[in-house]
């Protein structure tokens, strides 16, 4: 899934980005190509999606998955041989999602073995629902990269005005900013 539509990078656009529909298909791989570039750097995927993952239980209280924002629980098994069978289950009343980004046990701790938890979850985004700042950083990063796709290695341009414009391949200062408030984060 992209973080944002042809439709909306089309609307943001000049107008040759806006009326010529035979760059579509340039405008829609560039749309990808920035939304694995920020999935990337963020360390995690953004699209809504049903994950397993093996975890260690640390001996606290609280699991770190790392996909986000959770949405549900299907199960977390706990058993330090790994061998994940219905007595290993957690039950779903001793624990909650906190902040849709991660899990709290409510009156005990996770055992400390090494992934001897197993989560199955569904995390991420729908369609309809990524935060404006990241919708809009793609839009940006995306004409960006439309607009300079002539110049892929020329390091600067001399303006009429005598002042000199660094290209540069990099995310822009406001992305990574905003991409920072995203970024999978160590629970150390």
């Amino acid at each position: 899934m992209a973080l944002v539509t042809l439709s909306k990078v089309k609307q943001y656009g000049d107008q040759d980005t806006i009326t010529n529909p035979e760059r579509d298909d340039l405008l829609t791989t560039l749309i990808n190509r920035v939304t694995t570039q920020f999935e990337t750097y963020c360390g995690r995927t953004f699209e809504s999606a049903e994950t397993t993952e093996y975890l260690d239980g640390g001996g606290i209280k609280f699991l770190f998955p790392a996909q986000y924002p959770i949405t549900s629980v299907s199960g977390i098994w706990s058993n330090s041989s790994w061998d994940w069978d219905d007595d290993d289950l957690i039950s779903s009343d001793d624990y909650r999602i906190k902040n849709s980004n991660y899990i709290v046990l409510k009156s005990s701790t996770f055992s400390n073995y090494d992934q001897n938890i197993k989560i199955t979850y569904t995390a991420g985004y729908a369609a309809d629902d990524i935060p404006a700042d990241l919708e809009q950083s793609c839009i940006e990063e995306v004409l960006r990269k439309w607009k300079a796709r002539n110049s892929i290695d020329v390091l600067s341009v001399s303006l009429e005005d005598g002042s000199i414009t660094h290209l540069t391949k990099d995310l822009l200062p406001q992305t990574i900013m905003t991409l920072n408030r995203y970024k999978k984060r160590s629970i150390y």
